[in-house]
């Protein structure tokens, strides 16, 4: 992955943006539990779409949001990308593609990713009802910053904290039908996403195994994992994670998360 790239791990998302004061010198937003100061370095995401053809911009505000969503690293720069995509009336996606290229590939390709995860997650729905036309283009620009009046935005902040296991995940004793498996030594490292309240998703990936019965062992234990829930400026947020199993052998495995 490109040097441009903080981080493998979803990075922080600032939530939906309140403007508690004037003036661009002395702009605080606030998340759900507390205020950041002015000096919160953010990057921000602008959704735009030919407004005549619609007047209804609560679509187009949640596509900003959902895509934010599915954004798993931000650039160490300010960089922009361009994403252009055409969805249907019924709020499928007809075409994607790149429409302004970044100078770093991956974070472009990720861009791209975001987007087409968020339409075809399905959580949008269907355009407005007062679109006129069977389809629409939208231009979202990553990087770009918002003009007087626009609210498609999604705004990132760059501070942030992993999820972090709990004590009683971190060694963890297992029992397996083949007794040959328990007594093998090896490293599992999984992909998992953690929510928000600290539990991971069910269907983990398997990254790296020293063999397949290990592989599958450290999935079940998956399951076993507690973790305080990672956080974006105070406020709890999905994260994707790699977690690394240590098994000694005996029956017992090491649990960390890879930073």
């Amino acid at each position: 992955m490109s040097h441009g790239i903080l981080s493998r791990a979803v990075l922080a998302v600032l939530l939906p943006a309140r403007l508690l004061a004037q003036g661009p010198a002395t702009t605080v937003y606030q998340t759900i539990e507390c205020p950041l100061p002015p000096s919160v370095q953010t990057y921000t995401l602008v959704v735009r779409y030919d407004s005549a053809r619609t007047r209804d911009t609560t679509y187009f505000r949640q596509l900003a949001n959902h895509t934010g969503g599915y954004l798993r690293a931000l650039p160490d720069d300010e960089r922009r990308v361009g994403v252009t995509g055409v969805l249907r009336r019924d709020g499928s996606l007809k075409a994607s593609r790149i429409s302004a290229r970044s100078g770093d590939r991956d974070f472009d390709g990720l861009a791209l990713r975001a987007f087409r995860d968020a339409v075809r997650s399905g959580t949008l729905g269907p355009l407005p009802a007062d679109l006129v036309g069977d389809t629409l283009t939208v231009h979202l620009l990553f990087g770009e910053a918002p003009l007087p009046g626009e609210y498609a935005v999604r705004r990132f902040a760059r501070q942030s904290r992993l999820p972090r296991l709990l004590s009683d995940s971190v060694r963890l004793s297992y029992v397996t039908a083949d007794s040959s498996v328990g007594r093998r030594k090896g490293t599992v490292v999984l992909l998992t996403m953690v929510d928000t309240t600290g539990s991971p998703d069910p269907q983990t990936r398997v990254l790296k195994a020293s063999s397949d019965e290990l592989g599958l062992v450290a999935r079940q234990l998956a399951t076993r994992l507690r973790f305080e829930a990672g956080q974006s400026n105070c406020a709890p947020l999905r994260y994707g994670i790699w977690v690394r199993f240590t098994f000694d052998g005996r029956g017992m495995a090491r649990v960390r998360v890879v930073p």
